[in-house]
């Protein structure tokens, strides 16, 4: 996996930018994924100098689909959810929801997050390279 900031480029709906910055970090706005959901990405933006990465999204509550709700949802530079509220605690309106992202982007601290998220990646690759040593050790006998 390679790791990066986000960067903000130019797409025709937040979607697609939201899609072009997480892909290969997470599936969260997959074409699949936002349909089996029924959401929609309706706000997509690079935030803490690319540290993180924000979306509002509107998807629905229940399954018919008749109420639906808006949240938003910050990204790690891994693609991990750090901020987003349960779906039941979702907001009513998108704007509600913008000034909800606009309160924990102050609340949160961008390099405790990501570091924290490192060393949490750190780990897991020191515990694949073991299990992959251990395999080549035992075919090499």
């Amino acid at each position: 996996m390679l790791i990066r900031k986000y960067q903000s480029n130019w797409r025709s709906s937040a979607k697609l930018l939201a899609q072009d910055a997480l892909n290969s970090r997470c599936h969260y706005v997959t074409d699949d994924t936002l349909r089996f959901h029924k959401s929609r990405v309706l706000d997509a933006r690079v935030q803490a100098d690319g540290l993180l990465f924000s979306i509002v999204e509107s998807y629905a509550v229940d399954y018919e689909n008749s109420h639906r709700l808006f949240r938003p949802v910050i990204f790690d530079m891994f693609g991990h959810v750090v901020n987003r509220v349960s779906l039941e605690d979702g907001y009513g309106t998108s704007k509600k929801a913008q000034d909800a992202l606009d309160v924990a982007l102050d609340t949160l601290d961008p390099i405790a997050i990501n570091r924290k998220s490192l060393e949490s990646y750190e780990q897991g690759t020191a515990h694949e390279i073991e299990q992959v040593t251990k395999i080549l050790e035992e075919q090499n006998r």
